[in-house]
C-alpha cells in the first residue's frame, strides 16, 4: 500500500510523487460530468452510472460532458487495487533551472533564415526563391516528403 492518501487532506510532511491510476474504458448509462462518482450497472462490467455502488470517477481531465452511450475512461478509486509509488525528477524543479528559449516556428523566422542564407550565397531573397522554384519545376532539384 502507498503512503499517499489520495482523496484526503495532507497531514505532516509530503513530497512530490507520481502515481499509477487504474483506468477502465466504460460506457455512460446517463449524461456524466468529469469527476462524478460512478459504478457498474448491475450485472454489467462495461456500463456505468451514478445510480450504482461507486467504484471510481469519470475521467477528471475530460473537458465537457459525456453523453449517454459515449465511451470514456473511469478512474478507479485510489487504493482499491495494488498501487505503486515512484520517485520522479523534472528539470523545472531543480535549483537554478532556466527554461529553454521558446522556438519560434513562424513563417517570419523561416523567411529571415532564408534571407540570411541567400545573402551569404551572394543572392537576393527573390532570386534565390526563383532559382529554387525553377529547379523544382525542371527537375534539377528534388526532395522527398517522406519522413516516416
Amino acid at each position: 500500500m502507498s503512503d499517499l492518501n489520495l482523496g484526503q487532506l495532507i497531514t505532516g510532511e509530503a513530497g512530490r510523487d507520481a502515481i499509477h491510476v487504474a483506468v477502465a474504458p466504460v460506457i455512460a448509462a446517463e449524461t456524466l460530468a468529469p469527476g462524478m462518482h460512478i459504478g457498474f450497472v448491475s450485472g454489467n462490467t462495461e456500463i456505468v452510472g451514478t445510480f450504482c455502488e461507486p467504484i471510481g470517477i469519470v475521467d477528471p481531465f475530460f473537458k465537457g460532458t459525456i453523453l449517454k452511450g459515449q465511451k470514456f475512461y473511469m478512474y478507479l478509486y485510489p487504493q482499491s487495487i495494488t498501487s505503486l509509488r515512484h520517485e520522479w525528477t523534472h528539470p523545472a524543479f531543480e535549483p537554478g533551472y532556466v527554461p529553454p528559449p521558446k522556438v519560434d516556428t513562424s513563417k517570419t523566422v523561416a523567411e529571415e533564415w532564408l534571407r540570411d542564407f541567400f545573402e551569404r550565397l551572394g543572392q537576393t531573397f527573390d532570386a534565390g526563391i526563383s532559382a529554387l522554384e525553377d529547379g523544382l519545376e525542371d527537375g534539377s532539384i528534388c526532395f522527398w516528403d517522406d519522413f516516416d
